[in-house]
């Protein structure tokens, strides 16, 4: 059996703020939900989910996600790549901003592959890790909630947390 703790991060944390939106999973299915500090009960001595997973999700507006082709080389080429497009693309000094990019898998419509690539400032990274770190937890990822939706050519939405997201074709 496997769970896990999810959590949606505030955009800008604050040392008050313990009541998150928060979705208890096992076995990939969602078996309790609120929005509260209920999350922090979920979380063992080691600052985890019953067996060690605690996701953060950055909120939408805080995190930009770039679709592309892959290059035409490996797949760890190919994402360092992206990676690197990305943060001199990004509209701050790439020294300030945090890039992290993964290969779409089972992509039916992709003739090609193709890389989606999350690009944070540094600051918003630190401060949901600090503030992850003084509520004693520690999250095995953080995904931006963009990531949940489709990369489709059909229009799909989803309402997470207070996030309300609309994609299509990588754009969300």
């Amino acid at each position: 059996m496997t769970t896990a703790t999810i959590i949606l991060l505030p955009e800008t944390p604050g040392s008050s703020d313990r009541a998150m939106h928060w979705w208890a999973v096992v076995d990939g299915a969602v078996v309790n939900r609120g929005i509260g500090e209920e999350w922090l009960d979920a979380l063992g001595t080691a600052g985890a989910g019953a067996d060690g997973r605690l996701i953060a999700l950055a909120p939408a507006t805080a995190v930009r996600c770039v679709v592309a082709p892959a290059a035409a080389a490996t797949q760890r080429q190919a994402l360092g790549v992206a990676r690197s497009a990305a943060l001199v693309d990004g509209l701050a000094d790439p020294a300030t901003l945090h890039a992290v990019a993964s290969m779409v898998v089972d992509h039916p419509e992709a003739a090609e592959r193709t890389t989606i690539t999350a690009i944070v400032a540094n600051s918003s990274m630190l401060e949901w890790l600090d503030w992850l770190d003084g509520l004693g937890a520690d999250p095995l990822a953080i995904v931006p909630v963009a990531m949940l939706l489709p990369v489709s050519p059909d229009w799909s939405s989803a309402k997470i947390g207070s996030d309300r997201l609309l994609a299509r074709a990588g754009r969300v």
